[in-house]
């Protein structure tokens, strides 16, 4: 009795043994899987014929800065989160327009924004709205193509602040102010370029008087909720403060006075070292890696396998379920149960 126990329990054994082998198989496939997907080079936001992003390759940096920078752009948070790595994968695992599996349309959004903040932060340290040409200009059918891209919202926001800058008399470049003017916020006005820019030249807070002769009457009244002269001009309208905030912070030459989202871009400006932006580039990084993460999980729990894996699946598990069966019986026999 005991040799027939022995034989019983070194078959179920072997069946164990087998069957793991083939769940590790498995497994290894879907993994395999899994990084080919996400390796794919695609990168479609980059520019034509750049394949990697080099942030301090385009402007003049203290080696002290490169080192920052570039340090933050090519750790990454985790294996395959650097900033190259995340712009190669736009358009393959995340991005309004993909192939393949992808990430969560929030998680999408998010990454956006941070490389948004990041990008328009180091178009401010260059005074180059280039710095922003990694992005790309698809909105995802979110609103007007012109300014719901991320490219145009990474350039707005880096003008916001370097046109705050014009108007403090801090910065020389009237790019800044033809760029505004060229926008939708004044549209109507009856000047030229010139003639507006020389008015912002005298300062935010006098703005509105200087250009009272030449705007529509509509346009008198909204004049103060795009050049506030004073905190209360705003209404508490969130953009009309920001803008209030960003002017007062750098007229003051305080930084730190700028609104939380515009603070990095505002540091630049003063310090006019892209290694202001560097914390940016990690925040973007660790949103990259935590959806990667989920992604992977999912990938391997097989929720992203092809038609055919799963079909390859159903008949090794058919397999593994007639094997057991057959094993069960020879078992029951050899024990005298049949």
């Amino acid at each position: 009795m005991k040799k027939w126990t022995v034989l019983v329990f070194i078959a179920l054994l072997g069946l164990i043994l087998g069957l793991r082998y083939l769940s590790k198989k498995n497994e290894a496939k879907v993994e395999q899987n899994a990084g080919m997907q996400l390796s794919e080079p695609v990168g479609v936001a980059l520019p034509q014929g750049v394949n990697t992003y080099s942030p301090s390759g385009s402007v003049a940096s203290s080696p002290a800065d490169s080192s920052a920078l570039d340090a933050a752009a090519s750790k990454g948070a985790c294996e395959g989160g650097a900033l190259n790595d995340i712009l190669s994968s736009h358009g393959v695992s995340w991005g309004y327009s993909t192939k393949g599996v992808v990430f969560e349309p929030s998680e999408t959004e998010k990454i956006y924004e941070a490389l948004e903040n990041y990008f328009s932060c180091e178009a401010v340290a260059m005074d180059d709205m280039a710095a922003c040409g990694p992005l790309t200009t698809d909105s995802g059918d979110k609103g007007d193509v012109r300014f719901s891209n991320p490219r145009y919202k990474c350039s707005d926001s880096a003008n916001r602040v370097l046109f705050k800058a014009y108007m403090a008399g801090m910065h020389g470049n009237a790019s800044a102010c033809a760029s505004f003017l060229a926008g939708d916020s004044v549209k109507d006005i009856k000047l030229d370029t010139v003639e507006f820019c020389n008015i912002a030249a005298k300062g935010m807070e006098n703005i509105c008087v200087g250009l009272a002769p030449f705007l529509p009457a509509s346009k008198k009244a909204e004049c103060l909720t795009v050049f506030p002269a004073k905190k209360t001009d705003c209404s508490g309208k969130e953009f009309c403060l920001d803008n209030y905030k960003i002017y007062s912070a750098i007229k003051a030459r305080n930084p730190g006075q700028c609104p939380e989202k515009y603070r990095p871009a505002c540091e630049a400006f003063f310090s006019k070292r892209q290694a202001s932006c560097s914390n940016l580039i990690t925040k973007a990084s660790k949103l990259y890696c935590s959806s990667l993460a989920v992604l992977k999980k999912k990938q391997a729990s097989g929720m992203f396998l092809s038609e055919q894996e799963k079909k390859d699946a159903e008949i090794r598990k058919k397999e593994e379920e007639r094997i057991m069966q057959e094993v069960n019986k020879n078992a029951r026999k050899m024990l005298g149960k049949e």
